[in-house]
């Protein structure tokens, strides 16, 4: 049976089931972007995603270390924000480098075609920034977790329990 976790508030859901996020929206409303405004924006908002919407990937983990879960496919519209994070989030409790989590963050560039029908009136240069995977966005949430919760490992474990127990799973489940 399939299960749905949201990394999104009811909120956006409901006003974006689809579409760009709410939360990408309402922050790029308002002002003038460039390029690097819209890069700043993204930063803070994975900053967000650690800080705010920790019980959403606490989820995600409790999901992953049920049994009967797998094969198991997580995804969004574009995989690079909220998915992007879960899945760095995954691999970092696997034990991955921090360089393996950013090469597999950055195939989103790769695998996954650039919108062309929404945001149309930002220059391309916000559009490469809100729709491209960018290794920064990423640096800013392990920053968040470094600062708030000490590392991202330590995050992990005591944030979103995955608890040596657990992590044996997951290695057994997903790891050959």
């Amino acid at each position: 049976m399939p299960i749905d976790i949201s990394f999104r508030a009811k909120t956006q859901t409901i006003s974006a089931p689809i579409s760009v996020s709410v939360l990408i929206r309402s922050a790029l409303s308002g002002e003038k972007l460039t390029g690097r405004s819209a890069q700043k924006i993204l930063a803070d908002i994975y900053r967000s995603l650690v800080l705010d919407h920790a019980n959403a990937y606490k989820l995600f983990f409790n999901c992953l270390s049920g049994p009967n879960n797998f094969p198991l496919a997580f995804c969004c519209v574009a995989g690079k924000d909220r998915t992007g994070l879960a899945a760095a989030l995954l691999l970092t409790a696997l034990g991955a480098s921090r360089d393996t989590v950013y090469d597999d963050y950055l195939l989103t560039n790769t695998y996954w075609e650039m919108p062309t029908d929404v945001l149309r009136e930002e220059s391309d240069e916000v559009r490469e920034a809100v729709f491209t995977a960018d290794t920064q966005y990423l640096e800013a949430a392990f920053a968040a977790m470094s600062e708030h919760y000490g590392s991202a490992e330590s995050f992990v474990q005591t944030i979103l329990g995955l608890n040596p127990e657990r992590k044996e799973y997951l290695l057994a489940q997903l790891v050959e």
